[in-house]
């Protein structure tokens, strides 16, 4: 889905993401932005600092 979208220049975001998991599979799609209730944690995931 993120390389259709990135291929007609949409941006992909997903908001209010807080499970961990979700957050590796969003970074491994290559996802645009995400929004979470917990920057810290991701950060530490989108960032790969575990």
């Amino acid at each position: 889905m993120t390389d259709y979208a990135h291929k007609h220049n949409i941006a992909v975001q997903y908001w209010t993401i807080n499970d961990p998991d979700d957050m590796r599979l969003l970074r491994e799609i290559n996802a645009d932005c995400v929004m979470s209730d917990d920057p810290d944690l991701a950060y530490r995931i989108l960032y790969d600092c575990e």
